[in-house]
């Protein structure tokens, strides 16, 4: 995976934009499925 996809898992809880990026990337799922 990219590097900036680790980042993002990190910023996730504050910018609901990553959640869409990893989500595309497979790395992890968007709160709003749980």
């Amino acid at each position: 995976m990219r590097a900036v996809d680790r980042e993002d898992m990190n910023t996730t809880h504050d910018s609901p934009a990553c959640d869409l990026q990893n989500d595309l990337s497979g790395v992890l799922v968007p709160r709003t499925l749980r």
